[in-house]
């Protein structure tokens, strides 16, 4: 009951800070039996809360002993089931005892059947790529699996979580669960060389994790291979797949492709590079997205778009003002205390964490308040109607800044045609280009 109240306030505080939410690969999750899900650790505390919203069974985590001294958040932690991990620079040396007893229950979990959550990167970071894993997870699941024989059948799942911009308000997350791993495909080299397996099993780790994130040297070449992904599937015969996932998906073929024809071709891949980056540039100097380019405007499209948007916004905002005006206070709260947060890998979590606090209490309060002036209908009336008049206000202003994105993309189109052709022939030598170093 608590666990399932948990998971409902962290899928609501993600739906709000988030605007999009893809999640891909719940297919892979096995639904019982002993699993480590093994997750690469970009943002903080949210990183823990899209694990917790999403997967599809109860499971406890594995985090830095620090994390349960964290306000709400080490409570909720505690309470859904997590372990405490002591790193040895965190600990007296005559405390060290205190990770054996953590391990000690992380395998009564997996004995057990149950399932626990691991950040084998150790900390949370900004890099483009992986930071170097730590061996707990395989050490955790090859331990487990000794003490019963290998006869467990412990798996870990890979777990990849993207950020489009992870600080950013009503921005993307992207989660992808890879292909289970059996523990018991390491028995035999454990047998013989335990600290070999160990070795191997975070290796395939490793592997599968980089198999569900994006992983580059720069993040100038992570944000042209996502743009470049982009163009290759808008150009596609089928057309664009849609969705976060598929570009990501094409996007580490783009980085795949780059680090193996770099070498084979560099001449080439660095022209190929130097136009992503130099079309990139010239998109954000206009102010329009990479699929705008190209559009044809015609009269009627144009007067569709107007009405219907027309339509919405004059239906919407009305409610969303509304929204917005009863949430002043608590909206206020949550911006100051992001704001004070210097670390970016913080501010989201922070966030929500008084978000989590504020517009609760804020929502009680207003209907106790028109519960004793009018009566309990009152205030139940505003309990329910103030939830929901901001969903609606989030709705509307994220309409709103989509008109305000297309409205502009539009103006450029009056103002700048000769501009935009040149663009539009750029971006076609660019996919042109791309496909042919990618044939060679």
């Amino acid at each position: 009951m608590f666990y399932a109240l948990v998971r409902r306030l962290l899928r609501a505080a993600l739906g709000v800070f988030y605007r999009r939410i893809e999640v891909v690969g719940l297919e892979s999750v096995p639904r019982t039996g002993p699993v480590v899900f093994a997750a690469n650790h970009p943002n903080s505390l949210a990183d823990a809360f899209s694990i917790l919203a999403f997967v599809p069974r109860r499971i406890s985590f594995m985090a830095k002993s620090g994390l349960f001294k964290v306000p709400v958040f080490g409570r909720l932690l505690a309470a859904v089931g997590g372990v405490p991990a002591y790193r040895a620079q965190d600990v007296p040396a005559g405390e060290r005892r205190k990770n054996l007893d953590s391990f000690e229950r992380v395998f009564g979990v997996l004995e057990g059947g149950g399932a626990f959550a691991i950040f084998p990167e150790g900390i949370s970071h900004s890099e483009p790529d992986l930071a170097e894993l730590k061996t707990g997870a395989a050490r955790i699941l090859l331990g487990a699996e000794e003490r019963r024989d290998f006869a467990l059948g412990a798996q870990v799942v890979p777990v990849g979580i993207t950020f489009s911009r992870k600080e950013a308000f009503r921005s993307r997350v992207f989660l992808a669960f890879g292909e289970p791993i059996p523990a018991a495909r390491f028995a035999e080299q454990h047998r013989q060389a335990p600290r070999a397996a160990i070795g191997s099993l975070t290796g395939a780790i490793e592997e599968a994790l980089r198999g569900v994130t994006l992983n580059a040297e720069t993040w100038e070449d992570h944000a042209a291979a996502r743009l470049l992904a982009g163009m290759l599937e808008r150009e596609a015969p089928t057309g664009p797949a849609g969705g976060i996932g598929a570009t990501l998906a094409r996007a580490r073929g783009v980085i795949a492709a780059y680090g193996r024809l770099r070498e084979e071709r560099p001449d080439e891949v660095a022209r190929l590079r130097a136009r992503v980056r130099r079309y990139d540039r010239l998109l954000r100097t206009l102010g329009i997205r990479d699929r705008q380019v190209g559009l044809r405007y015609r009269p009627f499209g144009v007067a569709r778009f107007v009405i219907r948007n027309t339509v919405v916004l004059a239906l919407g905002l009305p409610i969303a003002v509304a929204g917005i005006l009863a949430h002043l206070v608590p909206w206020g709260i949550v911006g100051e205390i992001a704001r004070r947060t210097r670390d970016v890998d913080l501010k989201s979590s922070h966030a929500m964490l008084a978000g989590l606090v504020a517009f609760p209490v804020w929502w009680v309060g207003l209907a106790a308040g028109a519960s004793a002036v009018a009566g309990p209908a009152s205030g139940a009336t505003v309990l329910v109607a103030l939830p929901v008049a901001g969903a609606i206000a989030l709705r509307v202003l994220d309409r709103r800044r989509e008109i305000l994105e297309d409205e502009r993309a539009f103006l450029r189109w009056l103002g700048r045609r000769g501009t935009l052709a040149r663009l539009e022939r750029e971006r076609t030598e660019i996919v042109a280009e791309a496909r042919k170093l990618g044939e060679a």
